[in-house]
């Protein structure tokens, strides 16, 4: 039992720490995780899983471990901020693999890359023909990104000489229930015209609306928590 204890003592502590490691280290996707950020991830993440599951092995030893990795890490993508050519060295750069509808061979096999992936890559982009494309170059994450040539691109409201408002992201002012007060005067309206609004359409109580928000164009959407929807319908 007391082993058991220790396992789950164990196994929160090195959970949050994770966390909390995860949290100096930066946002980032697994998509978009480098080689070096790949390595960093795995490798605290053993010596997690071994300070969890080890209880002959002392903490201290693994939480040091964690601690310098993260330092490590920290200080690679300062450095990777601040000098060009240290971030080159250690995150690689994009790799011209197509360049006017033609393989480049010689960039591919440098990076171990092949024709199969390419096709597989640009048919995930919608294209299903190397002729339409400009240029092609494969990121430091593994993503493959596509300038189709310009007979190939899609129509877009400058083309047609249409001038298209700039939108903004909608807010959101209403969660789980809840005004978020300090968005609304952002956007200069009050919580009496946000009641308002709701009350128009049949929404009395706050507490049904699981969530709100306010367009650029001033429009009000909202969510609630019960609105006839049949989760089994198909």
């Amino acid at each position: 039992m007391a082993l058991i204890f220790d396992v789950l003592i164990r196994s929160v502590l090195a959970f949050y720490l994770l966390v909390l490691m995860t949290r100096l280290l930066g946002k980032k996707v697994i998509s978009q995780l480098n080689f070096f950020d790949f390595i960093v991830g795995i490798t605290i993440g053993s010596i997690a899983a071994a300070a969890s599951t080890d209880p002959d092995l002392p903490l201290v030893y693994p939480l040091t471990a964690i601690g310098v990795w993260t330092a490590v890490a920290i200080l690679n993508s300062w450095l990777a901020l601040k000098i060009m050519y240290f971030r080159k060295w250690t995150e690689g750069e994009a790799t011209l693999v197509v360049y006017k509808g033609k393989l480049l061979e010689r960039n591919m096999a440098r990076i171990r890359y092949n024709s199969d992936d390419l096709m597989a890559q640009l048919r995930n982009k919608g294209v299903f023909s190397l002729d339409q494309v400009e240029y092609a170059l494969l990121e430091t994450d593994g993503h493959l990104s596509v300038l189709q040539k310009a007979e190939y691109q899609p129509l877009r409201p400058e083309h047609l000489g249409l001038d298209v408002k700039r939108e903004n992201l909608p807010v959101v002012v209403i969660s789980e229930g809840k005004i978020i007060r300090h968005r609304l005067k952002e956007l200069g309206v009050t919580e009496a015209w946000l009641r308002s609004k709701l009350q128009d359409q049949g929404v009395a109580d706050l507490d049904e609306v699981v969530l709100a928000q306010i367009d650029s164009r001033g429009h009000l959407y909202y969510d609630l928590e019960d609105d006839g929807l049949n989760p089994d319908t198909k």
